[in-house]
């Protein structure tokens, strides 16, 4: 599969880049190889260059981009790799590998990547990042002016709204947890809070409020 011609993309674009990642990785030409690097591909895109094109179709490929691991020491698989201008990949930022700079990938791929497995609750549904922040650098000083910091994830206000300025903020995983669609109220005496609000101010630990609740209600979280 990997020379035949069957698959009959042999002329494409991707196909050229699936080529080049896998003579870099396996060529018998060690001169062709990546040096000091102990690079490898996925068990699906090694040896099928149409899970590869089908991927690179998915996730935004076209003309003039490069294909570039998020993690340089890691190997290429689909949650570590991404297409950007070839100016991308030489930007002076210095955060190609931050945080902050992974956050901005991954929001991307939510939205984009059919191929996750989480991609229903984005991109499926129509979520999608707004346009201001397709470069980096304009994301970069949008957190940065909004009290990003390490520990912080980005939350939208409107889980049914699009990744953008107006609807976007860095929250705690708990301050996540009670925004999520399918977050579970409990009304006691006529105040309707979220089982990890109730956690927080009650003191008391969230599964045992949540097992009273699956016993109380007969159902599961």
């Amino acid at each position: 599969m990997v020379l035949g011609k069957r698959h009959g993309l042999s002329g494409t674009k991707e196909y050229k880049v699936w080529k080049t990642i896998r003579l870099k990785c396996y060529g018998s030409n060690i001169d062709n190889r990546y040096k000091g690097e102990n690079l490898w591909i996925c068990d699906e895109w090694r040896e099928d260059p149409v899970a590869f094109v089908n991927w690179a179709k998915q996730n935004g490929y076209k003309e003039g981009l490069e294909l570039v691991r998020k993690d340089k020491d890691d190997g290429y698989y689909p949650e570590n790799c991404v297409f950007l201008e070839k100016k991308e990949t030489s930007k002076t930022h210095g955060m190609r590998w931050s945080r902050l700079y992974n956050i901005w990938t991954q929001m991307n791929q939510r939205c984009t990547n059919k191929n996750l497995d989480h991609y229903d609750r984005y991109g499926g549904r129509g979520i999608s990042v707004c346009d201001e922040w397709k470069p980096f650098e304009a994301f970069k000083e949008w957190a940065l002016n909004n009290g990003y910091e390490d520990g912080l994830s980005i939350d939208r206000i409107d889980v049914n709204g699009n990744y953008e300025p107006s609807n976007c903020k860095w929250s705690t995983n708990l301050e996540q947890s009670r925004n999520k669609r399918n977050s579970v109220y409990l009304t006691i005496n006529g105040e309707s809070k979220t089982i990890g609000e109730w956690a927080e101010i009650s003191g008391r630990p969230y599964k045992t409020i949540q097992r009273s609740y699956i016993k109380k209600f007969g159902k599961n979280l």
